[in-house]
């Protein structure tokens, strides 16, 4: 006998409980019972039965999930901890050293954005990490002091990270930018990285000093022997590299940079030319001027877009909202509640108090009177600049104005800035800096810059399954001799997805990590035995696509010194992989 569930077009199967024969060489159905009154999954499982199977439950088993903790993501970090050789990087002196243990969980805390000392004392039996790195019990004076134990090795863990790097990178690239630890507190910090974007050294100092490049001199000597400062690049925005210190690097010339600059300046410096917004990118979106009140150098002049169409519409709700206010005083004195120029001033001054257009609207106030102008022709002048970034440079030859624009937006704005500038994450409540003090502030940045080495390596291995956005998909060739602006051609800019050439989902960072986060490690045990059952231990089974994550990660390799003899060739061949 068995189950025949027979299709019936758009109604319920069939169900039918039947027996076959054979006569004359041909089988034969014969149906036993209809069983349309049961359901269908009732009727498989009378199938399973009538097959010979047996079914059982949970419980008939004997197994029980005591705790389930995501594990995937964490052991991802790890993997790549073990494979940057971090052990190794801090001189610790073995595996067990539970202060190198703490700063792996606090790595791993920041990699995966939780806040590592509460992290661990709260929440970290939610995840694998305590049991990973055999830490059951962290209290909060633990960590601290595992953070002193590690600024003890910030220099020798950056000198290896500057011999692992920077000796076989054809440029030293110098990031200066403001770190914010609330509204109130800001201090700056110089970060240095390889010719790929890859971070080295970090450090800190005061807010409102400048940098001193004879103390940035020192520092470079420190780590490395003979630094060749004609490689070095200074980026840092128009306030982190003003005019007084281009000056100073000018004269004589002590090495390359690249500084913000003003929309204002740039305005003023095509006023006595025929340039402007409508004819500088009438045929491409990226141009190089030459000027003769900047000699040795040269600016790069972008504009984007997007920028552009976002700050019309935040403009133009700004003025709709002000002047639906003004026109409410304007209202209240015909009614007759608003008489008096002090009181009608007053209420004015509310309105424009703060306000961005304030200076594009003109005010006349009188005793039961007020009017006011808007300067359109202003407002359409300032709006024909949004979205315009400029950048001085002393390096006239050396890179294209692709390659300019991008070492900028890549490793001020994309890479110093969104992972330096706020380091809330490794700065709780619990132990907050009031004021700037040196020990403390570079302590946190060194914690930083750790977390930002690993996900550094971490994203690189895993660009095969990491998509982004191209915003310069048809302009490639980073070699092009730049035109002058007024007949350059349209590089044909525009944004472009860049998907995996792979079967497997595409994603970025975030979405990765958190897909292995599904990866879940089950404290089991059998429910069959007694209350002194053997506990056990069961892993999720990885998928194709988290699987392929790990092989890559398997795949970090710490880079190897140069010989002596290979090490100039190597140099030359790095710079024509440039960005």
């Amino acid at each position: 006998m068995y189950i025949d569930i027979v299709p019936n077009r758009g109604s319920k199967p069939a169900i039918l409980l039947r027996r076959s024969s054979r006569k004359d060489g041909k089988v034969v159905k014969e149906t036993i019972a209809n069983l349309n009154e049961i359901t269908e999954d009732q009727a498989r499982a009378i199938q399973r039965i009538l097959k010979g199977e047996k079914l059982v439950k949970q419980n008939d088993v004997g197994l029980e999930i005591l705790h389930s903790a995501a594990h995937g993501h964490v052991q991802a970090v790890l993997l790549a901890l073990e494979k940057l050789q971090i052990d190794k990087l801090l001189e610790a002196k073995s595996d067990n050293d539970r202060n190198l243990r703490l700063v792996k969980a606090m790595i791993v805390c920041d990699v995966l954005e939780l806040e590592p000392r509460h992290a661990l004392i709260r929440d970290y039996a939610d995840t694998t990490l305590g049991q990973l790195l055999k830490l059951d019990h962290v209290e909060e004076p633990e960590l601290h002091s595992a953070m002193d134990w590690l600024y003890q090795r910030k220099d020798s863990a950056e000198k290896q990270l500057v011999q692992r790097h920077l000796v076989k990178s054809s440029r030293i690239i110098t990031c200066l930018s403001s770190c914010y630890l609330n509204d109130d507190l800001e201090f700056n910090f110089r970060l240095i990285t390889d010719d790929q974007g890859c971070p080295v050294s970090v450090s800190a100092y005061p807010g409102k000093k400048l940098i001193d490049i004879k103390m940035f001199k020192d520092h470079l000597s420190h780590l490395m022997e003979t630094p060749d400062l004609q490689s070095v690049i200074l980026v840092g925005d128009r306030i982190k590299i003003p005019q007084k210190k281009i000056d100073n690097l000018s004269d004589p010339k002590e090495m390359n940079w690249i500084a913000g600059m003003k929309t204002e300046n740039l305005r003023d410096l095509l006023e006595e030319t025929s340039l402007n917004p409508d004819s500088m990118f009438d045929s491409s979106d990226l141009v190089e001027i030459l000027h003769a009140d900047y000699p040795g150098e040269k600016i790069i002049v972008w504009r984007n877009p997007d920028r552009k169409s976002l700050r019309k519409v935040e403009r133009d709700a700004l003025l709709n909202s002000t002047i639906q206010s003004l026109e409410e005083i304007k209202e209240r004195i015909s009614q007759g509640k608003l008489k008096k120029a002090d009181t009608i001033k007053q209420r004015v001054g509310r309105i424009l108090r703060g306000n961005v257009l304030k200076k594009y609207i003109d005010p006349k106030i009188a005793d039961r009177k007020f009017e006011y102008t808007v300067d359109h022709k202003e407002l359409n002048f300032r709006e024909s600049w949004d979205g315009v970034f400029a950048v001085r440079t002393s390096l006239i030859k050396d890179l294209s104005p692709l390659e300019l624009r991008n070492l900028y937006r890549k490793n001020l704005n994309g890479f110093a800035k969104r992972y330096f500038s706020y380091i809330e994450s490794i700065n709780p409540a619990a132990h907050p800096i009031f004021t700037y003090d040196k020990t403390e502030t570079n302590k946190y940045l060194f914690m930083r810059l750790l977390a930002t080495y690993v996900e550094w390596h971490m994203k690189k291995s895993w660009d095969p399954l990491i998509m982004y956005i191209d915003h310069d998909s048809q302009s490639n060739n980073q070699n092009q001799e730049s035109i002058p602006a007024e007949n350059n051609q349209r590089t044909g800019s525009k944004k472009q997805f860049r998907i995996p050439q792979s079967d497997l989902t595409a994603h970025n960072l975030w979405s990765l990590l958190q897909h292995l986060a599904t990866i879940t490690r089950n404290t089991c045990r059998k429910t069959d035995e007694n209350a002194n059952a053997s506990i056990f231990i069961v892993d999720c089974t990885p998928n194709p696509s988290q699987q392929k994550a790990f092989d890559l990660l398997k795949k970090i390799r710490v880079p190897q010194l140069p010989n002596k003899s290979a090490a100039e060739p190597e140099k030359t061949q790095n710079a024509s992989n440039f960005l």
